[in-house]
């Protein structure tokens, strides 16, 4: 009895340990699942770096790139300021520079007093050179005065040699005439001032200019009558000859914001802007009567479609009832409008270059 309990007992302990080993490995095998080996952990790491690399690289690639761009356009820049540099080079050796040397020339003699008022002193040499009277060594200030107004031949570069024989010794005098004061024909480029809103900024100065007048350029974008008007006065005070005012569109439809002083006020009628152009323009030409006063009518718009074209033709039909000079725009059409479809591009600025030139040709 006690051996088939021993058995039963055996079997029981037999089926306990057998269970135990069984459940073992389960235990195990849960806590391989939970627990990171080091090659999972080092397969991480590696996909974090790799990631962080190609961050990175993409990063310096938009960089490089944005850098690249910069010093293109950079470098376009310079050799387009280098090839108007050369230009303008050639255009001023080619445009009759004896001009500048003459006006320099008059300035320096308006300098000296009247030759006929204060008679220059004679200077004669210490000792005259050999084979050479001292009456043909001597020259007086106002014979140099006289050479350097005298403009240059350019026909006959070489000058002759003097005549040194002594037969002709005797006609040589020791005197010149004195140099003719400038006379009020003078050839001297006159100034000319062109003022107004943004639709100048495309306007070159210098390509405007000619060989009578010189053009500098005043742009007050947004700018409306009244701000214009008084920059104008501020410039006229230099005493141009001539100053033209392109003014009136801003007033049509006025910012709204800070760009200007009246950006608050409320569009005005077509009538309203020509007759306060007509009103500045002659309250300018009192105050500055030794300038003339032209205004540039308004050129086309079409940002505000057919309302805004209909408004600049009645403006100019108002400003053309004007006793003031007028310059017509008329060639300037929507062709010549950028994209805004109200500043101008290229060919637009060359035009109302052009007119502008031609218009002060007549004039000057």
């Amino acid at each position: 009895m006690s051996t088939i309990m021993s058995n039963h007992d055996n079997d029981h302990d037999g089926h306990d340990s057998s269970q135990s080993i069984h459940e073992e490995p389960n235990t195990v095998d849960d806590a391989d699942a939970t627990t990171p080996t080091s090659e999972w952990v080092l397969e991480c790491y590696k996909l974090e770096v790799t990631a962080t690399i190609n961050t990175l690289v993409d990063k310096h690639e938009a960089e490089m790139s944005a850098l690249k761009a910069t010093f293109h356009a950079e470098l376009n820049a310079l050799h387009h300021e280098i090839a108007e540099l050369k230009q303008n080079r050639q255009h001023i050796d080619t445009t009759h520079p004896v001009d500048f040397y003459q006006e320099t020339i008059r300035a320096l003699i308006q300098k000296f007093p009247s030759p006929a008022a204060v008679a220059p002193p004679a200077v004669a040499p210490a000792v005259a050179p050999a084979g050479i009277p001292a009456a043909a060594a001597t020259r007086t200030a106002a014979a140099v005065l006289a050479s350097a107004a005298s403009p240059p031949n350019p026909a006959n570069k070489r000058s002759k040699p003097p005549n040194t024989h002594p037969s002709s010794a005797n006609q040589q005098t020791t005197t010149a005439k004195p140099p003719a004061p400038p006379s009020s024909n003078s050839t001297a480029r006159k100034n000319v001032i062109i003022v107004g809103d943004s639709m100048l900024k495309g306007v070159d100065s210098y390509k405007t200019s000619r060989k009578t007048f010189r053009v500098t350029t005043q742009v007050l974008s947004g700018g409306t009558i009244g701000e214009i008007d008084g920059v104008a006065r501020a410039l006229a005070t230099r005493s141009p000859h001539a100053m033209i005012l392109h003014v009136g569109t801003n007033d049509l439809y006025p910012k709204s914001g800070s760009d200007t002083q009246d950006s608050t006020r409320s569009p005005r009628t077509e009538k309203e802007v020509a007759d306060e152009i007509n009103t500045r323009v002659t309250k300018l030409e009192k105050d500055f009567p030794g300038t003339k006063f032209i205004v540039s009518k308004l050129i086309t718009r079409e940002d505000k479609g057919s309302e805004g074209v209909a408004k600049v033709k009645n403006v100019n039909s108002f400003l053309a009832k004007c006793k003031h000079p007028l310059i017509e725009n008329t060639n300037i059409m929507a062709s010549h409008l950028n994209g805004s479809k109200l500043h101008l591009k290229q060919s637009g600025n060359v035009q109302l270059a052009v007119n502008f030139a031609n218009y002060l040709n007549t004039i000057c």
